[in-house]
């Protein structure tokens, strides 16, 4: 199997479940999503009821939730996760930032979302038996045939791997079907 990129400007904006706000899907399959969410304002997020949620702020300015009734502020790029049947909303927001979100059906695979740093060279391949999606967030960052732009992803199926150059900030999505 081989590396694919998937590039952010071929992305088109969809209305989210509960129609309060857009996002773009990145990679998905039946049991499994990546998308960024574009938010604006206050409000509640989609239930997915039996669906496990990554969120990683991607916004400098962060994003502040109210998960099942507790606040928790979140600085660019940390993760929280959350089931998506909890009520959660985002709260106090005073401009327009995005988010990154892996969404996994529970019992059917397993995901993670980690934020790494590139320096140099590095090499990235497929979880066993699943899938790594590799998304710039920041940067100056090459590989796969080519320059990289933010939010292009580089996508890695079983057995698949890639190297990239350059500096930047990188999420890496892991998913994987131990079930």
């Amino acid at each position: 199997m081989v590396a694919s990129v998937l590039r952010a400007g071929d992305r088109v904006g969809v209305p989210w479940r509960n129609g309060g706000g857009t996002t773009t899907v990145v990679a998905a399959e039946p049991d499994w999503r990546v998308s960024i969410a574009t938010i604006s304002e206050a409000g509640d997020f989609s239930a997915f009821p039996g669906v496990d949620r990554v969120l990683m702020p991607l916004s400098p300015a962060g994003l502040t939730l109210a998960i099942a009734g507790r606040i928790r502020p979140l600085v660019q790029y940390e993760t929280v996760s959350f089931a998506g049947e909890e009520e959660v909303a985002s709260v106090d927001v005073s401009s327009t930032g995005l988010d990154l979100n892996l969404m996994t059906r529970r019992g059917e695979c397993d995901g993670s979302l980690e934020l790494s740093r590139l320096d140099g060279t590095q090499s990235f391949s497929a979880v066993d038996g699943g899938t790594t999606l590799v998304i710039v967030l920041d940067g100056d960052v090459s590989g796969a045939g080519g320059p990289l732009l933010n939010h292009d992803a580089v996508l890695l199926p079983s057995g698949a791997a890639v190297e990239l150059t350059g500096h930047g900030a990188l999420a890496v999505v892991g998913v994987s079907r131990p079930y």
